[in-house]
């Protein structure tokens, strides 16, 4: 135990700081009596880092203490520190600060950290860096000491040992990369701020709620939708970034092609095609017991075609992706050479298949064509596993739902367009359009896809996205692959049936954003889910890479 006389060292502290004894009194009063002190007052803001130098020069117990006002930014920052033992015995030493609510401190990713070792010889000098965080919403004094001694140190247990590394959640990591390295400017439809080794890109030099991920292969892998975490049974996924203050998640792999709406061929238009119950006609009719009827005068319209709605609150791969619609079900047709001869009237189909890692049936084409789909096998196109802890780490948060009236728009263009009021106008389907949608699971924004790139090699519209720049540097677009479309969540403003998808069944517009080189809203395409994580998803190993992606803790 540390000990000697507190009363003869007090002139070591000066007059000014005297009011700090009764903070630090905690640690004075376990440690003993007959210690020596100093103390040194430090503010320090983000980016912003100091260095105090203090010197351990006494054979006995030293403390030495400091203090950092934290603004309550809830972002990591660091300072650096030296500190030496002047005198002629090697020492143990403990870096500790005073526990608070709201603040945690540790080792930084310095590469001289040498008072993590917890030995300072004589004569020797050592620096570390301290990280450290305030999650509260109120600033903070933060009192850091470093205690020498050449016996073992004991802390008080209101001094908390500084840990090697800080206990972040996702947003939080993302944001200490992001703020960790030099930031440089990106000009290409407005300026950009991006950490161009982390490939990280920001809106703004003050926007650090949406930071996203960009390039060929960032290092932006995270194990998620696992058995038991942190990696029984994962799933690799990609983080998209920090979209809306949120951390943002997309399936690496898709879960299979399905439209993303489709309609009755009645809908949006008027008038009838009789079948009739002729002889010619009849063959055409089949019955399952009591869930089919004769249909000899179905309404026909030309307006949609069967073609959907893309109005996503009601789409149908919203109600396979989300909890909710586990007993929705559907009038079904029956067609015949693509002709309606009969509806299945309470088919179950789109019903939380996904969510639920159920099968069943889901839409794949217009006129409410249907097909198989399956999400129990868990090596391929697993749905979300039936655990607590997946689904507790899938936040609930509004989506934006903003159209854009073309694809030649740039990626500043599309963010603001999906944030927008913009709606397809009077359209003839008589649904009214939304801009925000309420869930948890839906898929990649425009704009997720426009920044996934790296701007500085794609200065082009998401209409242009083709260009070789573009695709090569684009680490969404080497999921999506080169053979299938893939829907987006943003709709069109100039069809009631079109939403965006980044094509790839037109040669020379591949992996260009398109609203209507598909056909409609009802088109299978590839389909890969996103999600938000839970503000408290906090990670438990990994550096994000290819060769050790970020685990959770469970």
């Amino acid at each position: 135990m540390i000990g000697s006389n507190i009363g003869d060292n007090m002139k070591k502290i000066s007059v000014k700081t005297i009011y700090l004894l009764a903070l630090i009194s905690i640690g004075l009063i376990s440690l003993g009596v007959g210690s020596t002190f100093a103390m040194f007052t430090a503010t320090t803001n983000l980016n912003d880092s100091i260095t105090i130098l203090t010197d351990l020069d006494y054979t006995s117990d030293i403390i030495e203490l400091f203090e950092i006002k934290i603004e309550p930014t809830g972002l990591v920052d660091t300072i650096t520190t030296s500190v030496c033992n002047n005198s002629h015995d090697d020492k143990n030493i403990v870096v500790w600060y005073q526990n608070e609510t709201g603040i945690e401190v540790a080792f930084g990713q310095g590469d001289q950290n040498v008072l993590e070792d917890k030995f300072l010889e004589a004569q020797d000098c050592g620096q570390f860096d301290l990280a450290f965080i305030n999650r509260s919403d109120t600033y903070k004094r933060l009192i850091v000491g470093v205690s020498a001694s050449t016996e073992n140190v004991v802390l008080s247990s209101k001094m908390k040992p500084v840990s090697s590394s800080l206990e972040l959640s996702v947003a939080e990591k993302i944001r200490y990369i992001y703020l960790y390295g030099s930031l440089n400017e990106i000009v290409a439809d407005t300026s950009y701020n991006a950490n161009t080794d982390a490939k990280l890109i920001s809106l703004s030099n003050t926007d650090y709620n949406n930071i996203r991920y960009y390039g060929s292969n960032p290092n932006n892998y995270i194990k998620f939708n696992c058995e038991e975490y942190p990696n029984t049974n994962c799933e690799t996924w990609r983080i998209i970034g920090i979209v809306d203050g949120k951390v943002k998640l997309m399936r690496s792999v898709s879960i299979g092609e399905y439209s993303w709406d489709s309609s009755e061929g009645s809908i949006g238009g008027t008038g009838t095609e009789v079948m009739g119950n002729d002889s010619s006609n009849n063959s055409k009719v089949e019955f399952l017991d009591n869930n089919i009827y004769d249909t000899s005068a179905v309404p026909i319209a030309a307006a949609n075609n069967g073609h959907g709605i893309n109005e996503w609150s009601q789409a149908d791969i919203m109600k396979v992706l989300n909890p909710g619609y586990e007993m929705n079900s559907d009038t079904i047709p029956l067609l015949r050479n693509n002709s309606i001869v009969s509806y299945v009237r309470t088919a179950p189909i789109s019903n939380s298949l996904y969510y639920n890692s159920g099968s069943g049936t889901c839409y794949n084409d217009q006129k409410q064509g249907t097909t198989s789909c399956d999400f129990t096998n868990i090596s391929f196109f697993s749905g979300i596993k039936n655990n607590v802890a997946t689904k507790g780490k899938i936040a609930e948060v509004t989506y934006h739902t903003g159209g854009l009236p073309s694809a030649a728009v740039s990626p500043l263009e599309a963010f603001h367009g999906e944030r927008s009021n913009l709606t397809v106008s009077n359209p003839a389907d008589g649904i009214t359009r939304t801009t925000t949608w309420t869930g948890r699971i839906a898929l990649p924004y425009s704009s997720d896809y426009a920044y996934a790139t790296d701007l500085s090699l794609c200065n082009k519209t998401l209409a242009n996205y083709y260009n070789s720049s573009c695709k090569s540097n684009n680490w969404m677009y080497s999921l999506f692959g080169t053979t299938k479309s893939t829907w987006l969540l943003t709709p069109s403003t100039a069809s009631a049936s079109a939403a965006y998808n980044i094509t790839n069944i037109v040669l020379n517009q591949k992996g260009s954003m398109n609203d209507s080189a598909m056909g409609g809203a009802s088109t299978a395409a590839q389909i890969f889910p996103v999600l938000y994580l839970s503000d408290d998803a906090i990670i438990d190993s990994g550096d994000g890479s290819s060769s050790s992606p970020y685990t959770l803790k469970p």
